[in-house]
């Protein structure tokens, strides 16, 4: 009997798809207000951090594959447009700013510049 067919035969699920938080109707990934640190993942009924396996009393199979994902990637957007409208445009490779040509290498110093400021 093949492999597949065997895993059906048993009703084997693998980890995606038994209910865990990962798909619960209350699971959301968070990452405050930076794009660099790693995400935590939270239970938004009992306001509590979980890892996406874990599982409670109160699962609620509701979510859709990849909603979660796709609500975290909308706050990401959202958190990365804020810090946008705080950037003044830089003036390209090759334009003329100050008297001088713009070249790759002052174009990022400028960029690096205007990041730090930012960052304060």
């Amino acid at each position: 009997m093949r492999l597949v067919a065997k895993h059906a035969q048993v009703g084997y699920q693998t980890p995606g798809d038994r209910p865990g938080c990962r798909n619960c109707a209350h699971f959301e990934v968070v990452r405050h207000d930076s794009p660099v640190i790693a995400p935590r993942t939270a239970c938004t009924l009992h306001d509590l951090e979980v890892t996406s396996g874990g599982i409670c009393n109160s699962h609620k199979l509701q979510r859709k594959p990849g909603e979660a994902q796709l609500a975290f990637l909308s706050r990401q957007r959202d958190l990365l447009e804020l810090r946008a409208q705080d950037l003044h445009p830089l003036p390209r490779v090759g334009d003329v700013y100050r008297g001088q040509v713009v070249t790759p290498a002052i174009h990022s110093a400028m960029l690096r510049e205007q990041m730090t400021r930012s960052r304060a």
